[in-house]
């Protein structure tokens, strides 16, 4: 898991090797953190991300097995 801070917004990008769409993902906003969890083939993917609270998720793109969430705060 990556994260870069890019005008305001933190973009976080995560390796999900082997996952076909986004509709394999779970993506779960929580107080201070979102969770992630992907499947594929038997195998689940599983990462907590903190974040500063009250910030929502604003965007998010599955590309080529890597996905791309931005949050603002």
């Amino acid at each position: 898991t990556k994260v870069k801070k890019i005008n305001g917004s933190e973009i976080i990008t995560i390796n999900l090797p082997g996952v076909k769409s986004l509709d394999d993902i779970e993506i779960k906003k929580l107080e201070q953190s979102i969770e992630v969890k992907a499947f594929c083939d038997g195998k689940v993917y599983f990462t907590l991300i903190p974040i500063k609270p009250h910030s929502r998720i604003v965007g998010r793109r599955f590309e080529k097995g890597i996905l791309t969430l931005e949050v603002r705060g």
